[in-house]
């Protein structure tokens, strides 16, 4: 957190009731969320075309080709046939997607995208969702993406 203005920092909050909801106030351990990283939106947003694209994000090559195949690939098919490098492969609203998500108290991201079609979705918060409403909501703005 050193260096960064904390007022610009979205507020990580607890559920405390249905509709109750308790600040976490910012924290930095060695798991939150995985290692302390922090970003915004847009850079998430960025680092998913360019993963989309295969390494190439505004006409820059990032990664090669080859690498960001290989971060999609499954890694260890005999243990787990769906997860490469962070990276994973799902099933969203009847689509074959590759992605990956994570949560901590007060934290949660949802990062996937279709490459059949190119359509993909990003979706964070600064709290947890209940009852699976994060992936209907997923589902539902894929079946969005196919109106373009």
């Amino acid at each position: 957190l050193d260096g960064l203005d904390r007022t610009r920092l979205a507020m990580p909050y607890a559920r405390t009731g249905s509709a109750s909801f308790r600040p976490l106030g910012h924290r930095e351990h060695a798991n939150y969320p995985d290692g302390a990283l922090r970003s915004s939106v847009l850079d998430l947003s960025r680092f998913l075309l360019m993963s989309m694209q295969l390494g190439e994000y505004d006409g820059t090559r990032i990664l090669s080709t080859t690498t960001v195949e290989e971060m999609f690939r499954p890694q260890v098919p005999a243990l787990e046939d769906i997860q490469g490098y962070a990276w994973y492969h799902d099933e969203l609203g009847g689509r074959d997607v590759i992605g990956h998500d994570g949560w901590d108290p007060g934290a949660t991201s949802f990062m996937f995208f279709d490459p059949s079609d190119g359509a993909g979705v990003l979706l964070v918060a600064n709290g947890e969702w209940r009852d699976g409403a994060a992936e209907r909501l997923l589902a539902k703005l894929f079946a969005e993406s196919s109106w373009y």
